[in-house]
This record gives structure tokens, sequence and C-alpha cells, in this order.
């Protein structure tokens, strides 16, 4: 996992993509302006990491 600026096709092409917030945590993108990104739903990356983040966060 990296972050890094990306172009268009890039992102249109990604097979996975979320964004972080400090208060909802990890949210995956599913589509931009009504393009699929992937498979159209939460890919198995970006559910691991809700899952990680959501355990780590409920321990304090």
């Amino acid at each position: 996992m990296f972050e890094k600026a990306i172009s268009p096709k890039e992102l249109y092409t990604a097979d996975e993509c979320f964004i972080t917030f400090s208060g909802p945590g990890i949210v995956p993108i599913t589509k931009i302006w009504n393009k699929k990104i992937g498979s159209g739903k939460c890919g198995s990356v970006t559910a691991s990491l809700i899952r990680l983040y959501d355990a780590e966060t409920k321990k304090k």
C-alpha cells in the first residue's frame, strides 16, 4: 500500500480505492463519476484494512 498522485486512467483501472478520515476511518471508493472502481464493491484489501482499523480503534 502506498500514497501517490494518480491520473484518472490509473484511478479508473485500479483494483481498489479508499480514502481515510479521522471520523469514519477507512471508506471504500467504489464509483467515481458513475465509473466503477474495480468490481464496484469494497475489495478484499480494503475490507481487511477496515476490520483491522476497527479492531485497533475499539481497543482505545
